[in-house]
C-alpha cells in the first residue's frame, strides 16, 4: 500500500470513529431546551403544561372509545409541544437539527435552508422530544399517533393553517376535526365545516380565545383551496421529508461505518498474508 493510500485509509478511519462517537454523545443528548417554556417570542407564552412522560401516559391511555382518545390528544399535543417557529431559535431550541444528532439534516440546513433550516420532523417521537412546532407540527404528531394507535387520521391543509381529521366512529364514517395548535376539538368533518365555518366558532370560543381570533379561524375553514392531504397519519403531506428523514437515520450510522471497513480489510488482508507466508 502506497504512503498517500495509507494515509486516506487512516484519514478516512480516523474520520469514521469521530462521527460514531459523535453520534453516540447524540444519543444520550435531549432537543428539548427547558427555555423555551418562558420564551417570550413564542405565540402561545408559558403554553407548556405537561411533561415528556405525562404526553407518552397519555398516548398509551385507553383507545376503546376513539372520541374520548381523539380529545385527549389533541388537549395533551397542545399542552405539551410549545407554539414556536422563530428565526432566533433556529439553534437555541434546535429548529436546525444539530450535527450531533443528524449530521446529514444539519448539513442540509445549508444546502437547501428553505426547506432544512427550520426543519419539521415526520417521525412524531423526535418531535415530542424536541417539543416545539409551528401548526403543521402539532398536526403530524397528532395524525401520526392516532394512525399508531389504529384510528384512521388524515392532515388537512388549510388556508395558513394546518389540523388534523380522524375518523371517530368506524360504523357511521364519523370524522372530526383536531386543531391540536389550538387545542380545539370540532365535532364534524372538514366538508360539513367548509359549507357552514360558523360551526367552528362557539368551540374556539368555549377555549378561551378572543373574538377576532376566532373571526380569523372562521376566515380560514371557509376559504376555498383546503386540502385533505391522501394517506392516512402523515400520508402525502411531505413525501421528500418523511424518506429522507427515515434514510437519514441510518445513513448516519452506515457512513461513518464504511469509513472504517478500508483500514480494517486491509488489515485483515495483511494479516492473511503473513500468515500464509509463515506457513
Amino acid at each position: 500500500m502506497t504512503s498517500k493510500f495509507r494515509w486516506l485509509v487512516n484519514s478516512l478511519f480516523i474520520v469514521g470513529i469521530i462521527i460514531i462517537s459523535v453520534n453516540i454523545y447524540g444519543l444520550f443528548i435531549p432537543l428539548w431546551n427547558p427555555e423555551i417554556k418562558n420564551e417570550i417570542q413564542s405565540a402561545h407564552k408559558n403554553d407548556i403544561t405537561l411533561s415528556q412522560d405525562q404526553i407518552y401516559l397519555a398516548i398509551n391511555s385507553d383507545t376503546k372509545d376513539k372520541r374520548i382518545y381523539a380529545r385527549k390528544m389533541t388537549e395533551t399535543i397542545n399542552n405539551g409541544i410549545a407554539h414556536y417557529w422563530e428565526e432566533e431559535g433556529v439553534d437555541k431550541y434546535h429548529l436546525r437539527i444539530p450535527f450531533y444528532n443528524n449530521f446529514i439534516l444539519f448539513g442540509a440546513s445549508y444546502f437547501m435552508p428553505e426547506k432544512f433550516l427550520k426543519y419539521e420532523f415526520a417521525d412524531y417521537h423526535r418531535a415530542i422530544d424536541r417539543g416545539l412546532g409551528q401548526c403543521s407540527q402539532l398536526a403530524i404528531i397528532l395524525a401520526e399517533v392516532l394512525y399508531e394507535k389504529g384510528i384512521k387520521s388524515k392532515m388537512v391543509g388549510l388556508s395558513g393553517h394546518v389540523v388534523a381529521t380522524a375518523q371517530v366512529d368506524e360504523a357511521s364514517d364519523e370524522w372530526w376535526i383536531l386543531d391540536a395548535d389550538y387545542g380545539v376539538v370540532i365535532p364534524a368533518d372538514l366538508t360539513t365545516i367548509e359549507k357552514n365555518p360558523e360551526i367552528i366558532v362557539p368551540y374556539y370560543l368555549n377555549a378561551g380565545y378572543d373574538k377576532e381570533t376566532v373571526s380569523l379561524m372562521e376566515d380560514v375553514y371557509g376559504k376555498e383551496g383546503n386540502q385533505l392531504i391522501d394517506g392516512y397519519g402523515i400520508g402525502k403531506y411531505s413525501i421528500l421529508t418523511n424518506y429522507f428523514e427515515k434514510v437519514s437515520y441510518v445513513l448516519i450510522w452506515l457512513i461513518p461505518i464504511s469509513f472504517l471497513l478500508p483500514l480494517l480489510c486491509f488489515r485483515f488482508i495483511s494479516r492473511k498474508t503473513r500468515n500464509q507466508n509463515s506457513n
